[in-house]
């Protein structure tokens, strides 16, 4: 009798809607004080999922969350166009990040007693390949700058959100949320709230500050009410959201003719820049807010790789004279 009870359990459990079991995923995440944003992620990924195999034909249920149907939803997601841009394919961190979502909530519902242990114990997630770094050189942020006319309103707002970004490496999403009460100009910083709600000072320098109490004082358009207290609000008054950030600089991409102007890409360049210029690893780490030295070490060998190619060009053995000893001469007119 009970091994009959704990059939019809079971046969009941697989046949439980996913979309019930994702609310419930949830609901988990945020009594653990998940961020609505990360809440967010997990939900939206999920339900892809979902969409996925009702493409089927048939409703996504429990007793499709298995090893088989993981690998191929992978499979599925590295081979799909992306939604943006038909030429390219989903990244490899895009895909890798839906293939850990799937897996944290196979964790969940063994944690909670909806399956008796974890259903993708063996499933193992995609690989990342090696991403290059890519940064803007000098030339394209001054391409973009002068994008930016300061003679309006509007343009005032793309300089301050592009210096902001280029000064501080703000994530776009906490550019969004920054409140006049988390910006300090006369010291010289921003309180943020970064992932996990977690919060750090970040410094700015004096030519941001002076943009941002220019843009804050003389035209920021009045809040549509009085709980709207973020720095950057549209015309009509209502908070700048991640989409809306995105799409200003898609705008000012096109202008400037940068077409990989991203809100990370100033991120990366912000990280690379401030390495260059003498800053240490330890502090860049704290100031982006990452969790470990290793998330900051790529910037590292990016400018250690930036040194490497500077110093072939000063060698001071490479322009002197050896004894029995000629190189030919370089076509960017390094030493001889």
């Amino acid at each position: 009798m009970r091994r009959e009870t704990r059939r019809y359990r079971e046969r009941r459990m697989n046949n439980t809607p996913l979309p019930t079991l994702i609310e419930a995923f949830a609901t988990y995440n945020r009594a653990r004080a998940h961020s609505p944003r990360t809440v967010s992620w997990y939900t939206e990924g999920l339900e892809a999922f979902v969409r996925y195999l009702e493409g089927r034909g048939r409703e996504a249920v429990l007793a499709d969350l298995t090893v088989d149907m993981a690998r191929e939803w992978v499979v599925h997601l590295q081979t799909r166009p992306n939604l943006h841009d038909s030429q390219r394919r989903l990244s490899d961190y895009t895909v890798r990040g839906r293939a850990a979502a799937l897996s944290s909530f196979a964790s969940f519902l063994a944690e909670d007693g909806y399956t008796d242990g974890h259903v993708l114990a063996s499933f193992t997630l995609p690989k990342l390949g090696k991403r290059h770094l890519v940064v803007l050189d000098e030339d394209k942020i001054s391409l973009v700058l002068a994008e930016c006319s300061t003679s309006t309103a509007r343009g005032l707002r793309a300089l301050c959100i592009v210096c902001t970004l280029l000064d501080s490496g703000l994530r776009c999403f906490e550019l969004a949320n920054l409140r006049l009460d988390d910006v300090h100009l006369e010291q010289g910083y921003f309180l943020v709230r970064g992932k996990g709600n977690k919060e750090r000072v970040v410094p700015i320098g004096a030519k941001v500050q002076r943009l941002l109490l220019r843009y804050i004082t003389q035209v920021r358009p009045d809040p549509r009410d009085p709980s709207v207290t973020h720095v950057f609000v549209t015309e009509t008054g209502e908070p700048m959201s991640v989409n809306t950030v995105q799409c200003l600089l898609k705008r000012l991409a096109r202008r400037a003719n940068v077409p990989e102007l991203r809100a990370h890409l100033l991120r990366h360049t912000y990280a690379t820049t401030f390495l260059r210029n003498g800053g240490d690893q330890l502090t860049l780490k704290e100031i982006l807010g990452h969790e470990t030295l290793a998330m900051t070490a790529k910037y590292v060998h990016f400018t250690q790789q930036d040194v490497l190619r500077r110093y072939r060009g000063f060698s001071p053995m490479d322009r002197r004279p050896v004894p029995g000893l000629r190189l030919p001469a370089r076509r960017n007119g390094g030493g001889q």
